[in-house]
This record gives C-alpha cells, structure tokens and sequence, in this order.
C-alpha cells in the first residue's frame, strides 16, 4: 500500500516492529503501538475456522489443541495393491508405483493461531 494514497489510520509498523502505527494522511506517528493480544476465546474460534476452510479442501485434523492442530491431506500409498498390479502386469505397473510412490502419500501441516489472531501454517514431513 501506498501510504500518501492511504486515509489515516492505523497500519502495521512499516518499521518492522511488528506493532501498529497511525498514519494521519501525511506522515506516520512517532512512537508504535504493540499489537493488541485478541482473547483465548477469539483465538479458539480463529483456529476452528481456519481448521474448517482446511478440510473443506480435502484435509483431515489428525490432532488438535486449543490454538494448534495438525491437518492431514493426502491418503497413504497402498503398496501391497501396486504389489499385486506390478506382478500381474509382468513389471509394467511398477512405472505407476514408482511414479505413486514419489508424489503421493500423506503431507501433514500444523495450523496455529498466535497470540495477535494471526494464523501460521507450517508443513511436516511427507509420510508414506
């Protein structure tokens, strides 16, 4: 944003201070505002609908505290199945596996919500 366009207001510190500051039109304040700390309850209820925008696109909660959780998507590859197809196909299925194998699987993700209501999401090791 370009704050000589920008009404007054507050805005997060473009000094990198990770508060607030005003900016009244035509120049910032001097002194930065921490970041008012939301609620548990505010921050609870963040998370739970992050969590619902996350398994509305395939995910499932495999844990979940109060301002964390993990989210799983993907399935686990099935390898006695593409066992069986790689016999029967005489090795001919076994491109298909390998090619399974290397992009399929199951990605976790952990979703928390941090003291300001900001939501982070940060993946996990892929597991087969």
């Amino acid at each position: 944003m370009n704050p000589s366009s920008a009404p007054a207001g507050w805005f997060p510190d473009p000094g990198g201070s990770g508060g607030m500051r005003f900016w009244d039109g035509s120049a910032w304040a001097p002194e930065a505002q921490p970041r008012p700390v939301i609620s548990d309850d505010e921050r609870a209820e963040r998370l739970n609908n992050a969590l619902m925008m996350a398994v509305s696109r395939g995910g499932r909660i495999e844990a979940h505290t109060r301002f964390q959780a993990v989210v799983v998507y993907g399935r686990p590859v099935n390898h006695i199945i593409h066992a069986i197809l790689t016999v029967f196909t005489c090795l001919l299925w076994g491109i298909v596996w390998l090619i399974v194998e290397n992009q399929g699987g199951e990605h976790r993700a952990v979703v928390q919500v941090d003291p300001y209501g900001n939501i982070r999401s940060s993946g996990l090791a892929r597991s087969r």
